[in-house]
């Protein structure tokens, strides 16, 4: 391959070009030199491609991780799919509320969701609820409280 570059003279203000590794301003007032890049060679596409592979599978490993990570550690916690007459089984803490869906049915299955207040903020809004023994809140992109009683199987 030739290490130069064939270039096109045009006239236009501002003239640069670019013949191998020398810059040449032109010393006609209105030229533009183009450079016209000489098409690649098998073995830089080759390392095109392997480079687009490579970063291809870095992407598929970082998102896979970062999902298995937000799995691990947001374990069960179905609370943002609860509505009314769903059971659920308390998986989390009373600073940090995790549930997990069940079947009314199930014997692990220990609340009943009475009720579920969309663009609430605070359990307050569960005492008009008959019934109600507690209640789970969440503020922030969607807002919601879930009023919920004992599971009597």
């Amino acid at each position: 391959m030739s290490t130069s570059m064939p270039y096109i003279d045009v006239r236009c203000p501002g003239a640069v070009s670019m013949e191998g590794d020398q810059h040449r301003v032109s010393d006609r007032p209105g030229d533009l030199f183009m450079t016209i890049a000489q098409p690649l060679d098998d073995s830089a596409r080759a390392a095109r491609l392997r480079r687009a592979w490579i970063l291809i599978g870095v992407l598929v490993v970082v998102v896979v991780s970062a999902t298995l990570l937000n799995r691990h550690f947001a374990g069960d916690n179905d609370v943002a799919q609860l509505k009314a007459g769903d059971c659920f089984q308390k998986t989390g803490s009373e600073d940090d509320p995790g549930v997990k869906q069940l079947g009314c049915g199930d014997s692990h299955a220990r609340y009943r969701v009475l009720k579920r207040l969309d663009d609430e903020v605070t359990g307050l809004a569960c005492s008009d609820v008959k019934g109600s023994t507690g209640s789970i809140s969440a503020a922030g992109a969607e807002s919601y409280v879930v009023c919920f009683a004992r599971n009597r199987h």
